[in-house]
């Protein structure tokens, strides 16, 4: 089982962890091969773990829900957009067979309101909501700096645990450095990231993370590429595997794979 995790770095700020890894029904197969975060709007990212299939479905419509809402030129407010949609991702799940439904789905959105701000101040107000199938998909949103995950994984913890040392005051004033340009404080946080990768190898476990930002001046995603050494100082480079994009490549890719039963859980 795979994971998105997720935080606040600072007022109008939220970065997004994802791994890229898929096993198959029978818990034998596991492969690197599909991307879990997607652009919604321009302030708004989401993601998706448990299955793959009911994954896509539900962002397809969230887009579709999103779509109409650009339509009728309402701006597109994370909460706003939480409360409303939430019973359409419940009524979709409700439909579906048995067995997709036992493989479960959570949602994860990332958001910047265009028109809200935080408290009395003149940030924007900045949302991380988690949508959940066993708790019919009723919104949960998330603390002021908390950090969020949804999925499981054996190396989860120290990717929280990481975002978590982000309010740390010496490595939260270095990142807002970073951030100069957008995407600066990604690149930090990255390089931060990198190091904590490399003291957190664990065996089966993939080592390929792609790291979303959202603000208001937009969105940014990359994956993270970074350098290992062995004992010998011998430089190894680990760099992101070609992963499926959609849910077209991503059922393309399932039938090459001879080894593959089942559907997909991410």
């Amino acid at each position: 089982m795979t994971w998105i995790v997720a935080k606040k770095i600072f007022p109008e700020y939220v970065a997004v962890l994802s791994d890229v890894q898929v096993t198959w029904r029978d818990g034998k197969v596991q492969k690197d091969c599909l991307k879990k975060v997607y652009p919604i709007s321009d302030n708004v990212i989401a993601g998706f773990s448990g299955s793959v299939d009911t994954g896509f479905l539900l962002l397809t419509d969230l887009n579709a829900y999103m779509v109409g809402v650009k339509k009728n030129r309402e701006p597109l407010i994370p909460r706003k957009i939480a409360l409303q949609w939430y019973r359409r991702a419940r009524k979709i799940f409700k439909n579906l067979p048995n067995t997709q439904r036992k493989m479960g789905c959570s949602i994860l959105l990332a958001g910047i309101s265009p028109t809200e701000l935080s408290g009395n101040t003149d940030i924007p107000r900045t949302d991380i909501i988690v949508f959940k199938h066993n708790n019919n998909f009723k919104p949960r949103f998330i603390s002021s700096f908390d950090t969020v995950s949804i999925g499981s994984g054996n190396n989860v913890k120290a990717y929280k645990e990481f975002l978590d040392g982000t309010n740390d005051l010496e490595n939260y004033a270095n990142i807002l450095r970073a951030e100069s340009t957008f995407g600066g404080a990604g690149e930090q946080l990255a390089f931060l990231l990198s190091i904590m990768l490399q003291k957190n190898k664990v065996a089966g476990v993939s080592q390929h993370i792609h790291c979303s930002l959202v603000s208001r001046f937009g969105w940014k995603q990359f994956p993270l590429n970074f350098n290992t050494y062995d004992k010998n100082d011998i430089k190894t480079r680990i760099i992101m595997p070609k992963v499926a994009e959609s849910y077209t490549d991503y059922k393309i890719f399932e039938k090459t794979v001879n080894s593959i039963k089942g559907a997909g859980h991410a």
